[in-house]
């Protein structure tokens, strides 16, 4: 039997939440339309990390502790050491469109998804890829035809990633094609094996995804107003009920922290910041993200 679940506001006041990140015992995000990295504490205490030019999306740090930021428009990933930014990598040239989410494994290696089309300037739809940024900051493209690449999770052993991936989200039904993907990762940090680890309902479109220590994935669901728990293969376990759209979650300790805002168009973000971070006690006792 599912389990429903009812979420309850930790923060109000974000332009638009993505990329949530739990390291170090705080919770991290980009402010997409507020330009912004913030940093929470478990009290909702909000700090400005990092102001940026463009949109900021996927977050990450090296081994050593700087900071990782995909930098959307523009197609760079930022890095940050605390008292200056610099370009870390470029992928403009094997990037036609916007980066998107970012994981960033335990070697230092980046990957990195790209829309595969300009949503908001109204192009077609348009397959999207995978780019591997390696421990010497060299990118290349390892995955294509992807269907809008999302959020992304690595299994604690570090030789399975997830991809959520969107679907063609254009046409009807919504998130045709959407599904989570699971790739072998071999000790290079390349990927092979691709397959689809689990199908999503019809009316879900995966966006942001975390993975918890019992092998579940959670799911922010924008269509559909959820948080989904899915197993492999497809079983649901979990469903958060939201009021405003979730667009991405990840959990530290026994909290499920999810972004969600009121209208998903850039502009009312940027001058209404009405987005929210919901939290509730979640069943898994943690994550197994790479990033902590």
């Amino acid at each position: 039997m599912i389990q429903k679940i009812q979420p309850t506001v930790f923060y109000k006041g974000l332009h638009f939440g993505e990329c949530l990140r739990f390291r170090g015992n705080a919770l991290w995000l980009s402010d997409m339309q507020g330009f912004n990295v913030l940093k929470f504490t478990t009290e909702a205490q909000a700090t400005s990390v990092l102001r940026l030019q463009h949109e900021p999306s996927g977050l990450g740090w090296l081994p050593g502790g700087d900071l990782l930021v995909v930098s959307m428009p523009d197609a760079k990933v930022l890095r940050w050491n605390g008292h200056q930014t610099d370009v870390y990598a470029d992928l403009g040239p094997l990037s036609r469109s916007p980066c998107n989410d970012m994981l960033v494994d335990k070697e230092g290696r980046c990957y990195v998804g790209n829309f595969g089309f300009d949503y908001h300037a109204g192009e077609s739809f348009d397959a999207g890829v995978l780019m591997l940024i390696d421990a010497n900051g060299v990118p290349s493209i390892i995955a294509e035809n992807l269907l809008f690449p999302n959020g992304m999770a690595e299994y604690p052993d570090g030789k399975t990633l997830l991809v959520a991936e969107s679907g063609n989200n254009v046409d009807p039904p919504i998130g045709q094609g959407a599904k989570l993907t699971a790739f072998d990762k071999l000790s290079d940090g390349t990927l092979m094996n691709r397959r689809t680890w689990s199908t999503v309902p019809d009316a879900c479109l995966p966006d942001g995804i975390c993975l918890d220590v019992d092998g579940g994935v959670w799911i922010a669901s924008p269509t559909t107003k959820q948080c989904l728990r899915v197993k492999e293969g497809g079983e649901i376990t979990h469903i958060v009920e939201h009021e405003q759209i979730p667009v991405s979650c990840a959990l530290g300790g026994r909290t499920l922290y999810t972004a969600t805002c009121d209208v998903p168009d850039p502009e009312f973000c940027r001058n209404n910041p009405i987005g929210c971070i919901t939290v509730n006690p979640a069943p898994s006792p943690g994550i197994t993200d790479p990033g902590i």
